[in-house]
């Protein structure tokens, strides 16, 4: 994650479980606070515990402006991650950004969420990771 020196950051929050690792800043943003939360689920972890993980820490914050990005290892390709993001839409109102393959491999499984309009998402080819990379651009 990062954010330009020129903002400044009201909090951050490093949460690491066997199913979540998650590093999170809020920012002021239009008279208010944005949540920016970078997250990765080990691909080893249990699903119902992560879902279980990142419920808890979206339940507080879900309602403000949120982006929430990172390395899911749910492929949104397959029935498991359509009813991932589903879940993500009805329970927290966020919807995903990302809707091409970001991988070598042909998955679908790096992700961007946002309750905001305005969020500009672009992915660009990398030839130093198996993964793409994903840009999140918030217009201040």
């Amino acid at each position: 994650m990062f954010v330009s020196r020129k903002y400044k950051t009201v909090a951050t929050k490093i949460c690491q479980t066997k199913n979540l690792e998650m590093m999170s800043c809020t920012l002021p943003w239009k008279e208010q606070l944005l949540h920016i939360i970078g997250i990765y689920k080990p691909p080893q972890a249990n699903y119902r515990d992560f879902i279980s993980d990142i419920s808890c820490e979206l339940q507080p914050i879900y309602r403000k402006p949120l982006v929430l990005m990172g390395d899911f290892n749910i492929d949104c390709s397959q029935i498991a991650g359509k009813k991932f993001t589903q879940m993500m839409a009805e329970q927290f109102g966020l919807m995903k950004c990302v809707t091409e393959q970001a991988t070598w491999a042909g998955t679908c499984i790096d992700l961007v969420f946002t309750n905001m309009q305005d969020l500009l998402v672009e992915t660009v080819a990398t030839t130093w990771s198996t993964h793409n990379f994903i840009s999140a651009n918030i217009p201040l």
